[in-house]
């Protein structure tokens, strides 16, 4: 922080005694940007594209500041103009790309990282984000192949990349390298709960109730910290819903009335947050209408299950006309589910 604050000074005096360093108001930008005041970074890229309305960079940077404040419209058209500008700029493309996601357009998305990669071959993000992009399109082969490139060439976060790459795992059921990568996620990130989430999860694909309980109960409680110094953060609060969810469907049968359904309603609680924070996040509305429908509110699911549908239509493996028209063959379906997933919790 002190180092930022003191380039912040020094990119003062260099506009001070020049008011016209084009460059001096973009890197006071980038200063006020990494310190998340946002709206001041926007002044001086704002400034900045006045002075020089081909600085292509400004644009780029812009965009970046309006997609951490969640103008995603606004962000795009700044990377349009960035791309108008210089067509071989690799860095709106991805970004462009990712806002692209954000707003569910997955198709879009990934031609948008694509040409980012065919323009920077290396470009970790751009791997990573085609790879988010390609397990939301259920593409799961390909994705897992661009998350290890995005691991491989050793992206920002690595733990990100072995959590995403470790849920296309899980959801082709190749377990043990879900399981491997979701250690990693968790040991990289030993403060963050994703990760044991995550190995959790994959602990009751594999039946391993006792190690599926112990890491989804140190899931909840760090998600729980993590919420307390992030309270808006749309993330958190849905992988906390998932936590308390599969610890609900853990519970016996015999404590539905009590401790069971308790843990229900604070996973709806979470998921209703997420969803509160990002309306346009579908993975809470489907988890929400998974919980909706193991708590045995088979409207409400299909309320759920229907905006996803909607949202992105590619996407979802779910049937909407079986989850929508049918609720009753749809909770059925759900209990059949849960009683594959925790045999030991349905045996007399």
């Amino acid at each position: 922080l002190q180092k930022l604050e003191q380039a912040i000074e020094d990119y003062n005096q260099a506009i001070k005694l020049d008011p016209q360093f084009v460059v001096a108001y973009n890197n006071r930008g980038n200063a006020y940007f990494q310190l998340q005041k946002l709206e001041q970074a926007i002044e001086d890229y704002n400034q900045a594209i006045k002075l020089d309305p081909q600085f292509v960079v400004a644009y780029n940077n812009r965009g970046n500041a309006y997609f951490q404040l969640q103008k995603l419209e606004q962000a795009i058209e700044d990377y349009n103009q960035a791309i108008k500008l210089d067509p071989k700029f690799a860095f709106p493309y991805n970004n462009r790309g990712l806002a692209l996601l954000k707003q569910n357009q997955l198709a879009q998305a990934i031609e948008d990282c694509t040409q980012a990669i065919a323009l920077k071959p290396n470009y970790p993000s751009a791997f990573f984000n085609r790879g988010l992009a390609l397990v939301r399109l259920h593409k799961l082969s390909e994705a897992i192949e661009d998350l290890s490139q995005a691991i491989t060439l050793k992206i920002d976060c690595p733990e990100d990349g072995f959590f995403n790459r470790g849920v296309a795992f899980l959801k082709l059921g190749k377990l043990d390298q879900a399981i491997a990568d979701f250690c990693e996620a968790s040991w990289l990130a030993p403060k963050s709960g994703r990760g044991l989430l995550g190995l959790g999860r994959a602990r009751v694909r594999a039946r391993d109730r006792p190690q599926a309980l112990e890491a989804l109960t140190l899931a909840r409680d760090l998600l729980s910290r993590e919420i307390a110094h992030h309270p808006n953060n749309s993330l958190l609060r849905l992988w906390r819903g998932q936590a308390l969810r599969e610890l609900a469907l853990l519970e016996p049968l015999s404590s539905w009335r009590s401790s069971r359904r308790a843990l229900f309603t604070q996973a709806l609680s979470e998921l209703d947050q997420a969803l509160s924070i990002d309306p346009s996040l579908v993975e809470a509305r489907i988890e929400r209408g998974y919980t909706r429908l193991a708590s045995g509110n088979t409207d409400q699911a299909r309320q759920d299950f229907a905006v996803a549908c909607d949202a992105v239509p590619q996407r979802t493996f779910l049937s909407r006309s079986l989850l929508i028209s049918l609720p009753t063959l749809s909770y059925l379906l759900i209990r059949s589910w849960e009683s594959q997933r925790y045999p030991a919790l349905f045996k007399s």
